[in-house]
């Protein structure tokens, strides 16, 4: 049948090698191969277990953080797990001074938990404790986003250089309250190949719409107005949005409920369509100083 499957070490090895090749297209002989992402099947290579692991984790993907200041944010707790692996959801309670972080793998709580206990992980001055929690497991949904590229942070493309954070923020309020969420927004310009992506996808957009003819519109009349009208509304402009979630969870559901809506939300002429960041723009973002 002529295909192969590869096993990568990690999903995020997996991410990135499919991004990879979609910007770098593969041949073999001259010819031309195509990538894309298999069945995991729960095939994962198989690490020693650690003895101080194997009797505490009881398998699970969730960690306990306790000992937090007080004032510590839901970005912070965030920011503690981030290193070690993609997180599903976080959740904090400041009157108690904790938080609980849920992975997508379990290998991520076992990494954040051993690197705990090599060098103890601190907010400020303040000296935390981690241990293990109970964990449910992840929905199909959520797994199947994961193995399509969907991860904390989402980009929008084709936003003017008038548009600024806080009006982004302002017009993505409508939402959900994204200030308990959000963690950093990284306005930058994209690349010419990104530019000219997002004008192809405006004209494959306005063909769709546009294309059905309205037995009462005139020969040259309404409907080219709106055609043009159109165009003025979906303007794209040289820059993106990289917006930092912290959770999976909190990026699926801001950009399903964006997609949702019976009215698209536009930001200084440009229509909002959030789609995952690559692992190219979450590299991009980590390199923007803060």
């Amino acid at each position: 049948k002529r295909f192969a499957f590869v096993n990568l070490v990690d999903l995020l090895a997996a991410i990135k090698t499919h991004s990879h090749f979609q910007s770098n297209p593969m041949t073999i002989h001259n010819c031309p191969v195509k990538v894309g992402f298999g069945n995991d099947r729960n095939v994962r290579p198989q690490k020693k277990p650690n003895p101080d692991l194997t009797t505490t984790t009881g398998e699970s993907r969730a960690v306990f953080i306790g000992s937090l200041p007080p004032d510590t944010s839901y970005a912070q707790v965030c920011q503690l797990g981030i290193p070690y692996g993609i997180i599903d959801a976080a959740n904090v309670n400041s009157e108690k001074g904790s938080a609980f972080i849920n992975f997508v793998e379990n290998d991520a709580a076992a990494r954040i938990y051993e690197a705990h206990q090599a060098n103890p992980l601190k907010i400020g001055e303040a000296e935390l404790k981690i241990g293990w929690a109970k964990s449910n497991p992840l929905k199909d949904d959520v797994r199947n986003a994961v193995d399509m590229g969907a991860n904390r942070m989402l980009s929008i493309k084709g936003l003017t250089r008038e548009v600024t954070e806080q009006a982004l923020k302002d017009a993505l309020l409508p939402i959900q309250n994204i200030y308990g969420v959000l963690g950093r927004v990284v306005l930058v310009e994209m690349s010419d190949d990104e530019l000219a992506a997002a004008q192809e996808a405006q004209k494959s957009e306005n063909v769709e719409t546009l294309v059905p003819v309205d037995d009462n519109a005139d020969e040259n009349g309404n409907q080219a107005e709106d055609a043009e009208n159109k165009d003025e509304e979906n303007s794209i402009g040289p820059m993106k949005a990289l917006i930092d979630l912290g959770t999976l969870t909190s990026a699926m559901k801001i950009k399903r409920k964006i997609e949702e809506r019976d009215h698209p939300i536009v930001l200084d002429g440009t229509k909002i369509q959030p789609d995952f960041a690559t692992p190219a723009e979450m590299e991009q973002a980590a390199a923007v100083p803060q």
